[in-house]
């Protein structure tokens, strides 16, 4: 079933380059890809790292128990893991994991960009690519907090943070600062055509001014320039209103499964 105003193959388009994307993201991040038998397993470089550690279904006639068995053996007893399951086209998979115990880690509105994001400039606020060389450290440390639930995901995301070729074409990211100092920053991917935007995160206590559109936007921009015809995003909670003012529009549900502890 279609949600309002999306069309087949803009779903289709989306989910494709989330695959594509979350694989690059992984790899580049010092982790590591899995692909076989229609599942995608994709590991972080650390077993905390729970941003970089999910399964996705490619082929739907993969049976939903063997997805979830495999996810188990795939990840190391202490992983932070989810399996992804997208809107109705999952719908078996999400039933088979809330009935083997696993739980609703979070609900991700999965979300595109039709035309130009809408946004208000922020008063001196400003706005820079990162870095590779330079700002890998000063990115993480904006968007480690915004990420990370415990202690063990606070030390692993620097892992992923702290490199290069993440900051790198096809990626790229940006950093708002804001009276001086690292306020808020985005990052994106392009990959035939789509974008996938990321990592959008705001410090405490520069959160409410607007910055967090600010780097959206600014991000969207460079996916464009960079090639893309249609940028996507999945959305938290929190940022939800936030890009829906922005212009983003919901085109689907993804649904992260964790495992029963």
């Amino acid at each position: 079933m279609n949600a309002p105003g999306r069309s087949t193959g803009e779903l289709e388009r989306y989910v494709a380059a989330t695959w594509r994307n979350f694989r690059l993201i992984a790899e580049l991040g010092g982790g590591r890809a899995v692909a076989e038998d229609g599942v995608l397993l994709l590991a972080g470089p650390d077993p905390a790292a729970a941003i970089l550690n999910t399964t996705f279904r490619l082929d739907p006639a993969v049976p939903a128990a063997d997805v979830l068995s495999r996810a188990r053996a795939f990840y190391e007893p202490a992983s932070h893991f989810t399996v992804c399951a997208t809107d109705d086209e999952d719908a078996d998979l999400s039933r088979a994991a809330e009935a083997a115990g696993w739980h609703l880690a979070i609900e991700l509105p999965a979300m595109v960009l039709r035309g130009t994001a809408r946004v208000s400039d922020v008063a001196r606020a400003r706005l820079r690519r990162v870095d590779p060389a330079l700002d890998r450290g000063i990115f993480s440390a904006v968007a480690t907090p915004a990420f990370a639930d415990d202690d063990d995901e606070a030390a692993a995301y620097p892992l992923v943070f702290d490199r290069a070729a993440i900051y790198e074409p096809p990626c790229g990211a940006v950093i708002a600062e804001l009276d001086d100092q690292p306020a808020a920053c985005a990052w994106f991917v392009v990959s035939e055509g789509v974008a996938t935007v990321g990592f959008v995160a705001t410090l405490p206590a520069f959160r409410r001014r607007g910055l967090g559109r600010l780097v959206t936007a600014a991000v969207c921009r460079m996916a464009i320039d960079a090639g893309a015809d249609l940028v996507t995003l999945q959305a938290s909670p929190m940022g939800l209103p936030v890009y829906e003012a922005m212009g983003f529009e919901t085109i689907a549900r993804e649904v992260l499964w964790a495992p029963p502890a």
